[in-house]
């Protein structure tokens, strides 16, 4: 093996920087959602039980064309130090979610307030799960999820092809053909296994996590109140959510002596986790721009391994 390869083999044998894991709740309610049927919320499957928020409203048998996949949360505990190299450098890796995890590894939350100096009602719109906690004697509120953005969400089919050698991918859109109507199966006479392809359909589109300057200074503000420490607020764990939207009332004002009324969650549960080997930190950045991919990556087959035959379908 040459020096060249060498290298390449331990370089791509390395833990993935970025997993994303799909939660088993995430895939009952997307099920029922796309058929429009009822689907049953477990108990110690939702965000409205770790914050005590409306937990038997959401909890039992909901409507699934209720459910929409718009929230999302971070956390700071998205890898772990694996050790130090002999030169004294440490080496991170990326912790994985489990499919039945129902929370983040350590989540923080995206706004703390005392509550005598809550949000304004027009910044609390793009809010939700809003809870109340006591911390040095005095009463805050905390908001631990908030509204994606989609002004770039466009779902279309990519066809992403990966470099054997380097790992690159080269990604380009996928345009249906004539062909695609009339699919053969797959010659196995002389292979006897599918022969899976370097290259992958991707149906995806994107979603905006992004904060920008205000947003960076309430994460940071939120962890200096909570932990004592802004440096904390190095997000590495990031979560999309389901939830149904209800209104609800809750305690605002010196002394919690006033009542607001505000969008809130039932059935909060999380779809996907996205943990990250690198965090983004809030202290070293004027803005974080966060756009992920939502969607799925299905591999394609040989393209030779098609029998050669086309054969024209039809009624």
């Amino acid at each position: 093996m040459s020096a060249a390869s060498d290298l390449q083999e331990r370089d791509n044998s390395r833990i993935p920087a970025q997993i994303i894991t799909a939660t088993g709740m995430g895939i009952c309610i997307n099920i029922a959602c796309a058929t429009g049927r009822p689907v049953t919320i477990p108990q110690f499957t939702t965000l409205n039980e770790v914050y005590g928020i409306l937990v038997d409203e959401s909890l039992g048998q909901q409507d699934g064309k209720s459910f929409n996949l718009r929230y999302y949360g971070v956390g700071v505990r998205g890898s772990q130090c694996a050790g130090t190299t002999s030169q004294g450098i440490t080496r991170m890796v990326v912790n994985q979610h489990m499919p039945i995890d129902g929370n983040a590894f350590t989540p923080i939350p995206l706004v703390a307030r005392q509550m005598d100096n809550d949000l304004t009602d027009e910044e609390r719109k793009k809010y939700r799960t809003r809870t109340i906690k006591n911390i040095d004697g005095v009463d805050h509120i905390l908001y631990w999820t908030k509204l994606m953005g989609f002004e770039e969400f466009n779902p279309v089919l990519k066809l992403a092809e990966k470099d054997e050698v380097t790992g690159n991918e080269s990604v380009e859109d996928y345009i249906p053909k004539q062909e695609d109507l009339n699919p053969e199966p797959i010659d196995l006479s002389n292979i006897g296994s599918v022969p899976v392809s370097n290259q992958y359909i991707n149906a995806t589109g994107k979603v905006d996590l992004s904060f920008v300057s205000d947003e960076m200074e309430e994460l940071k503000n939120a962890c200096r109140i909570l932990y004592g420490d802004a440096g904390i607020a190095a997000l590495s764990e990031f979560y999309i959510a389901f939830g149904r939207e209800t209104m609800t009332e809750g305690k605002i004002g010196k002394g919690g002596t006033g009542f607001v009324r505000y969008n809130e969650l039932l059935s909060t549960v999380i779809a996907y986790h996205i943990t990250e080997t690198h965090a983004r930190d809030t202290n070293a950045n004027n803005a974080l721009n966060l756009f992920f991919d939502l969607g799925s990556s299905v591999p394609m087959i040989i393209a030779g391994a098609r029998t050669t035959t086309i054969a024209t379908k039809g009624f």
